[in-house]
């Protein structure tokens, strides 16, 4: 059944979304994309009814096509398309998306956007996506 009629954030597309678990609470957690613009915002809810805008504009570019994963204690930003060039970097936030540091700038593999992440054991594997020219796999 349907929770909400509009969600409080604005209308995005080509966002991303984890569930996380902070401080023994379970959150789904929903970033960037684009709506009018590209969007650098984080939301969290426990419910799926009730949003909180826990960063409205994070340090990292606004992105869409990214992905987002919670890996170990932290959510992870990576890649995706900042509206001129596809991107490489990735960043962490330990503290439920309040804070975010930069983990790499240009990490080895190549820049990309539409891939999926995914941690298995103690790796993440980055799979697919779009880099311009090429697509991957």
């Amino acid at each position: 059944s349907r929770l909400l009629d509009a969600a409080p954030w604005p209308e995005r597309w080509q966002h991303a979304a984890c569930i996380h678990k902070h401080n023994n609470i379970t959150k789904m957690y929903l970033t960037g994309g684009w709506g009018e613009c590209y969007l650098n915002d984080v939301w969290s809810s426990v419910d799926g009814k009730n949003w909180i805008n826990v960063c409205q504009s994070a340090p990292w570019k606004p992105r869409m096509f990214h992905s987002l994963l919670s890996f170990r204690d932290a959510i992870y930003i990576i890649g995706g398309h900042d509206g001129r060039t596809q991107l490489n970097d990735v960043w962490a936030s330990s503290d439920g998306g309040h804070t975010w540091i930069q983990v790499c700038q240009s990490a080895l593999w190549h820049c990309r956007q539409g891939h999926v992440t995914v941690a298995l054991e103690d790796h993440l594997y980055i799979m697919g996506g779009f880099g311009g020219s090429s697509r991957f796999n």
